[in-house]
């Protein structure tokens, strides 16, 4: 038997950690964020063998971290040249691939934006691959699974925080195996000192400790995954308020690295509302509500504006942060004409970060508030200086916000006739000149000239606007399309080449339109009206409702808005001023009270500013919560415990082999299977009383187990240095275990039926 196969040392170890290093790879893959992610797998693999081999070598670490680079380097270009046709040579493929990330390269250190999947797929590629060889490197040659367990854990959460689907059961089984990982790791650097110390110990430890292990495992994830709503708790918010700002801007630049990913908007996370938006590939928005809405009126809730076009997509280059004032936040507006104040309260459930959603032309906000924006005055703004005017572009709350929270706005909606908005002229104000009339110098001319084409004839901003608002009504609406190829511009994509689309697209046309023609324009994000409730004011807003469009600037009324998606309800706009009241897609927008002023109806807010505090979730809505969960949660957990019992059993059966001598291990297997057949030995029993026990109850050889006995005990009570028939002994139990084998095998499987 000493000439059969055995695992190397460190196998399980080994193996928990490419089972951990996979759940993140297939994680990345679930999360369908680009094409051919399944190389992951293949990263992964190599990189732990790699990593195995290097970390067990006795080379020097920096010899062995160049090593384990470039041979990172090396595999992962390979991985990178079986993307390409399989009828061109190596040679070919290497050259595409050379181009490909030169191209993305260049668009970055120019500033602008890459849509080239293919890189992104290389950089999960080497992210997987240092961190296996980051994680054998730390286990095998240091002993440190903790850390190994939090930079796996750390890329886990990142990816299931931002995909579109549900990929609990990863993090799930991820934890499972991180404990036991760690609790191998740190029995393994233990055992080590024993040897080496000479001390003795039970062979058992191993499997007792994996045994606990795995249950405390189950036991830990189980009241974590019953506890979902206590990070939602408003008192837990202080801790993750200076981390919001920097981590956006994160989010933001990697927008810009790679704007095609499969984001479910175009932004990283589902619905994220930054400072960029880019031209992206196929959406898939789901039908979770984010917000609700209760408002007399309303069309769009907007996050975002967007003021500078590149060919990529569009950035916010409002350069000004503004604490405006404790709460309520009245904040700096431009008095445009006919516009009413309309109240909105908003409850958040799926806040996105300090994010704070308001209707066209916020005045006052319930929370304390930073509010984005450009200055509309000679003399820059500077801390602690008010701002008397200002073009706000976003605004974000001062604390951060939670799942439950309610905050008010008042906003001044424009209800604006189409007779006013034709006489209103081009007499447009420096600021709105200098920058939502510019073009990069790179937009096709051709995209001019279809503007031209559509207003030729038209004279007033207004008839412009509406004639290729309704041009582009006209094209097909259409969620799966791809990004555009990388470098071409993402309006000249939308018209010419696959005339269909949705929201960014056609919101983008429009205004890169709009500027071609001498007409201010900008595009604003954020989601449309929603579905309005049968028994109140409120309008349900789901993330499918996510949305793009545009603002119009007319000198006296302020930025207008226009829908170009095909998707979305025209903007009904009376023909006149005589009706004031103003339906925009079905939507009732309220005129002033009578007799009462603008201040007055601002005042009011302030008697609200409380709703910041409203409780997040009560424990009725924890339970229930918790309760849906519950079938398929234990069903997985099932799951995890019989992979985790098959893993333990398992390092069991190695460590026995591994350390008792050959009789007692085959007095062991002979105890599993009388347990199995209905017979197990008892605590008071001898090993020879056990075995002429079970030789009765099983009707088999006494005499055998009877020998086999006398061997177990000579082997358990011979003084030390007993060693004159060891060899004669083994060779004995071996013929006695390969009689009694087969026989005790039928025994344990036999049906059993009730003695009378």
């Amino acid at each position: 038997m000493k000439g059969r196969f055995s695992f190397p040392k460190g196998w399980l170890t080994w193996t928990l950690l490419l089972f951990m290093l996979l759940c993140v790879s297939w994680a990345i893959e679930a999360a369908g964020w680009a094409e051919h992610l399944n190389l992951l797998q293949s990263a992964a693999i190599i990189s732990l063998i790699v990593g195995y081999l290097l970390a067990r070598s006795s080379w020097p670490g920096p010899i062995v971290h160049l090593m384990g680079g470039l041979s990172g380097l090396l595999w992962v270009g390979y991985l990178g040249t079986t993307l390409f046709p399989r009828t061109e040579n190596w040679g070919q493929r290497l050259a595409q691939l050379v181009i490909h990330v030169t191209l993305w390269a260049e668009a970055v250190a120019n500033g602008g934006n890459s849509a080239d999947n293919l890189v992104f797929v290389l950089t999960m590629a080497l992210l997987i691959w240092g961190l296996g060889y980051i994680a054998t490197w730390l286990v095998f040659r240091h002993h440190n699974a903790l850390v190994s367990v939090v930079v796996l854990g750390s890329v886990l959460l990142v990816n299931v925080y931002y995909a579109r689907n549900d990929e609990t059961a990863f993090v799930l089984f991820f934890l499972a195996l991180a404990f036991l990982l760690i609790i191998r790791s740190n029995l393994t650097l233990q055992e080590e000192e024993w040897q080496a110390g000479d001390i003795r110990y039970n062979p058992d430890l191993a499997f007792y400790f994996l045994r606990d292990g795995a249950f405390l495992a189950v036991i830990v994830i189980a009241m974590a995954w019953f506890a979902p709503a206590s990070l939602t708790d408003p008192r837990l918010t202080p801790l993750t308020a200076r981390l919001a700002r920097p981590w956006h801007q994160v989010q933001q630049h990697w927008s810009k690295l790679f704007s095609s990913l499969h984001y479910g908007k175009s932004q990283p996370g589902t619905t994220y509302f930054g400072t960029t938006l880019a031209f992206s590939g196929p959406v898939n928005l789901s039908d979770r509500v984010v917000i609700k809405v209760r408002a007399d009126g309303g069309r769009y809730w907007r996050g975002a504006v967007y003021d500078k076009y590149s060919s990529a997509g569009w950035v916010n280059t409002d350069n000004v942060l503004l604490e405006v004032g404790k709460p309520p936040t009245r904040l700096p507006v431009v008095p445009y004409q006919k516009r009413h104040l309309l109240t909105q309260t908003y409850q958040l459930l799926s806040p996105n970060g300090n994010l704070l959603f308001a209707a066209a032309q916020p005045a006052q906000v319930s929370l304390g508030t930073r509010a984005l924006l450009t200055p509309l005055s000679s003399t820059p703004a500077s801390p602690g200086q008010p701002v008397n005017s200002a073009s706000i572009s976003m605004l974000y709350s001062v604390e951060s916000l939670y799942r439950g929270q309610e905050y008010q706005v008042n906003s001044y909606i424009s209800y604006a006739d189409v007779q006013s908005l034709r006489q209103a002229g081009t007499d447009y104000p420096a600021w709105v000149r200098a920058r939502y009339l510019e073009l990069p110098d790179s937009l096709p001319e051709r995209v001019r000239q279809e503007a031209r084409q559509v207003v030729r004839g038209l004279d007033t901003p207004y008839d412009k606007a509406k004639a290729l608002e309704t041009f582009l009504r006209g094209f097909r609406y259409n969620e799966a399309i791809p990004a555009p190829p990388a470098g071409q511009d993402g309006v000249d994509y939308f018209l010419f080449d696959v005339r269909e689309g949705y929201c960014d697209y056609y919101a983008s046309a429009l205004a890169v339109m709009l500027r071609s023609v001498g007409v201010p324009a900008r595009i604003a994000s954020g989601y449309a009206q929603g579905e309005k409730s049968a028994s109140d004011n409120t309008f349900i807003v789901r993330e499918r409702d996510a949305h793009s469009w545009v603002e119009v600037y007319f000198p006296g009324y302020g930025w207008v808005e226009f829908e170009p998606t095909a998707a979305q309800p025209p903007i009904n706009r009376p023909e006149t001023g005589t009706d004031r009241e103003t339906t925009v897609g079905g939507a009732l927008r309220p005129t002033p009270e009578p007799g009462e002023s603008t201040a007055s109806r601002l005042d009011r807010l302030r008697d609200v500013s409380a709703l910041g505090d409203v409780p997040a979730t009560g424990l009725q809505e924890v339970l229930r919560k918790s309760a849906t969960r519950i079938g398929w949660s234990a069903l997985i957990l099932g799951l995890l415990s019989v992979l985790l019992g098959g893993v333990v059993w398992r390092s069991k059966w190695q460590r026995e082999q591994q350390h008792a001598p050959l009789v007692l291990s085959i007095y062991r297997q002979v105890k599993v299977l009388g347990f199995l057949g209905g017979f197990p030995a008892q605590e008071w029993q001898t090993v020879r009383e056990y075995a002429a026990s079970l030789a009765e109850y099983s009707r088999l050889s006494k005499g055998l187990l009877l020998r086999l006995a006398d061997l177990v005990t000579q082997r358990l009570y011979a003084p030390e240095g007993h060693s004159e028939h060891e060899g004669a002994d083994h060779r004995e139990a071996e013929t006695l275990w390969q009689r009694i084998r087969w026989p005790l095998i039928r025994f344990a499987l036999r049906p059993r039926w009730p003695r009378r």
